[in-house]
């Protein structure tokens, strides 16, 4: 994906996307190397990356199901880091998770 960031345009691997939130009106993409920061709207970002592996857990966070290494009460957990994940939300990243995680094996 290309993304124009803070210093300029910037190629960005969706394999290497752990989870997106968004901080007032920055988006900031935390990859495995770095956090990349981008003006743009969550909604904006769901709708260009269109692939089964992001999901929209909560108003503030998209994640990618590919790094997912538990759930614990209603957190989900990526890489050492706790995001949250709203509760009308639950079923369905439940059901998307599975989907994901059928397709790796």
């Amino acid at each position: 994906i290309l993304l124009h960031g803070e210093t300029g345009f910037q190629r960005v691997k969706l394999n290497d996307i752990l989870y997106v939130e968004t901080i007032g009106r920055v988006l900031a993409l935390h990859t495995r190397e770095r956090v990349f920061r981008v003006n743009d709207t969550l909604s904006n970002l769901e709708k260009q990356l269109d692939d089964p592996r992001f999901f929209r857990c909560h108003r503030c966070y998209l994640i990618n199901l590919y790094y997912v290494d538990g759930l614990k009460d209603s957190d989900i957990l990526i890489h050492q880091v706790s995001l949250p994940l709203s509760r009308y939300k639950r079923k369905e990243f439940e059901d998307a998770l599975m989907y994901v995680m059928g397709e790796m094996i």
